[in-house]
C-alpha cells in the first residue's frame, strides 16, 4: 500500500509567490526576468527551465557525496518532473543513496519491489529493504512492514508481527501506525456489538485519516452503526448515499436515512432533510422548505445548519437578502465548529484588510500595451505580479488518492483588484476530482493585488498546482 499524503501547497508566501512567477512565465508576454531554480517542496510547479536548473544542483550536489540528492534525483526520474520518466534511472539513484545510507532512500527501493516499478514485483526484496529502513528509523517504511505481515505478502500471514510493526511507527510519532491501531481497536470493539466503535470505523474509512478512503467500506460500517441505534452514523449514512459514495447516488435511501436519525432526536437528520430541498434531491428544489428545516436544526445545535442560514441571508436564498443576519449566523456557526463559516470569516476579514489599505480603490487602468480591452494587464515591466495571502488547499479526491495518480492541474485566471480571483479555466487537467477540487479551493484563494503604476489592477495569470503522492 502506498502511503500518500498531498504535499503542501505553499511552504511560505515567499515561495509561492516565486514558483508563481515561473509558473505565469509563459504568460507573461512583456518579459519580465523570472528566477530561476526554485525548489518545489511548495508543490507548485516548476517550469521545464527550473527543473533544469533544479537537477543540475541535485547532480552536483550528488556528485560531492550527497545522499538526500541523490534521493531527489531519483525522485524527479520517478515522477517525472523536467525528465522523462524512468523508473531505471530513478532505481539507480535511489539505490546510490540507500548504500550510501539514506534511510528513505532504501524504503524507495523497497517501494519499487513492492509495487514492480520497472523491475519485477518481489516482497521478499521489499521486505529486506524495508527492513534496513526501518532499523535507520524510516516510520514509512515500518509501517510497509506491518501491511507485509497483516496481508501475508512474502511472508506468513502474522498479525502480531503486522501489530508490533505499527507501533513501533506510532512510537516515533508517525499518526499513520496511530491510526492503523485505531482502526484494529475499534473492528475489536466492534465485534462485540459496539455502535460507537462501528461508527469510527466508517468514520475513519470515509475520511481516509492518512490512510486513504474507501467508501464501501464506510457504507458497511455506517449502517452496521445505524442498525445498532448509532444516530450519528444514520446522517452519516445518509449522506453517503446522497453523495453516491460507495454506490449510486440514492435520495430516497437518504432520506430515509435522515428520517430516522430525525425519529431519534439527532438533529443532524434535520439538517440533512434540508440539504435535500436545497439540492433537489429526490425533491423539487426548494429553498423556502430547506431554511425552514435547517432552522429547526440550528435551534437543536447543529453548526452546518448556522452555517448555511448564513449562506442564505448573504445570498437571498428563499429570503431577503441581509446581511447583518448573515453575519450574525456565520459567527453562531463558526463557535459551533462549523468549518465552512470559520474560512468565511477569515476570508472576509482579510478582505476587509485590503480594503482598508487601498481605500482608493483600484483605479482606472492606464490603457498600456500590456492590458486587456476589459482592463486585465499581464505580468510585465510595469505591472506586478499579485501576492497570496490566503490560500486554502485543494484536497486529494479518494478515487486519485487509489489510483495513486499524480501531476499537476494547470488553471488560467484573473486576479482582480480587491484580489478575489475570477474568471477561472482549466488549462491542463488530471481528472478523478482533482480538477474541480483544484478549482473550488482557487475560487477562495485572496491575493494582495498587481500593481500597475502603484495602483491595484485586475492582473492575468496562470498557476500549476502539483498533487502528489508524497513520502516526505
Amino acid at each position: 500500500m502506498v502511503n500518500a499524503r498531498f504535499s503542501s501547497i505553499i511552504v511560505c508566501t515567499l515561495l509561492f509567490v516565486f514558483s508563481l512567477l515561473l509558473s505565469i512565465s509563459a504568460s507573461a508576454q512583456t518579459g519580465n526576468q523570472v528566477p530561476n531554480g526554485v525548489g518545489t517542496g511548495g508543490g507548485i510547479g516548476l517550469s521545464p527551465a527550473g527543473y533544469a536548473q533544479q537537477r543540475a544542483g541535485y547532480e552536483k550536489a550528488a556528485a560531492a557525496g550527497d545522499t538526500r540528492a541523490m534521493r531527489d534525483l531519483g525522485k524527479l526520474y520517478k515522477d517525472g518532473l523536467g525528465v522523462p520518466q524512468d523508473y531505471d534511472q530513478a532505481r539507480q539513484w535511489f539505490e546510490r543513496a540507500a548504500v550510501a545510507g539514506n534511510a528513505l532512500a532504501m524504503y524507495e527501493v523497497g517501494d519499487f519491489y513492492e509495487n514492480g516499478l520497472g523491475v519485477p514485483q518481489d516482497y521478499g526484496q521489499a521486505r529486506q529493504w524495508f527492513e534496513k529502513a526501518a532499523a535507520a528509523r524510516e516510520t514509512l517504511a515500518m509501517l510497509e512492514l506491518g501491511n507485509l505481515y497483516k496481508n501475508g505478502r512474502g511472508v506468513p500471514q502474522d498479525y502480531e508481527q503486522a501489530r508490533q510493526w505499527y507501533e513501533k511507527a506510532a512510537a516515533v510519532g508517525d499518526v499513520r501506525g496511530t491510526e492503523i491501531l485505531k482502526r484494529d481497536r475499534y473492528e475489536k470493539a466492534a465485534a462485540t456489538g459496539d455502535s460507537g466503535a462501528m461508527y469510527n470505523l466508517g468514520l475513519s474509512y470515509k475520511e481516509g485519516r492518512m490512510l486513504g478512503a474507501d467508501f464501501a467500506k464506510a457504507r458497511e460500517w455506517f449502517e452496521k452503526a445505524a442498525m445498532a441505534g448509532n444516530t450519528k452514523a444514520m446522517v452519516s449514512l445518509g449522506f453517503l448515499y446522497e453523495e453516491g459514495r460507495g454506490g449510486a447516488p440514492d435520495y430516497a435511501q437518504a432520506r430515509k436515512w435522515f428520517e430516522k436519525a430525525k425519529a431519534a432526536g439527532d438533529a443532524g437528520g434535520l439538517f440533512g432533510l434540508g440539504y435535500l430541498y436545497m439540492i433537489g434531491g429526490g425533491v423539487a428544489q426548494d429553498y423556502t422548505q430547506a431554511r425552514k428545516w435547517f432552522e429547526k436544526a440550528a435551534a437543536a445545535g447543529n453548526a452546518e445548519a448556522m452555517g448555511r442560514l448564513g449562506d442564505f441571508y448573504e445570498h437571498g436564498k428563499g429570503v431577503a437578502k441581509d446581511p447583518a443576519k448573515a453575519q450574525k449566523w456565520y459567527q453562531k456557526a463558526s463557535a459551533a465548529g462549523d468549518q465552512y463559516s470559520r474560512t468565511k470569516l477569515a476570508n472576509d476579514y482579510v478582505f476587509e484588510q485590503m480594503r482598508i489599505k487601498y481605500p482608493n480603490g483600484p483605479g482606472a487602468p492606464s490603457g498600456g500595451s500590456s492590458a486587456s480591452a476589459d482592463g486585465v494587464f499581464r505580468v510585465g515591466p510595469s505591472v506586478t505580479a499579485p501576492v497570496p495571502v490566503f490560500h486554502p488547499d485543494p484536497k486529494y479526491s479518494a478515487e486519485a488518492h487509489r489510483k495513486r495518480l499524480q501531476g499537476v492541474v494547470v488553471l488560467r485566471l484573473v486576479v482582480d483588484a480587491s484580489g478575489r480571483t475570477k474568471d477561472i479555466a482549466l488549462v491542463r487537467g488530471l481528472g478523478m476530482g482533482l480538477d474541480e477540487n483544484t478549482i473550488a479551493a482557487v475560487r477562495f484563494w485572496l491575493f494582495e493585488p498587481g500593481r500597475k503604476d502603484g495602483q491595484p489592477v485586475s492582473v492575468a495569470i496562470q498557476i500549476e498546482v502539483k498533487f502528489e503522492l508524497s513520502r516526505e
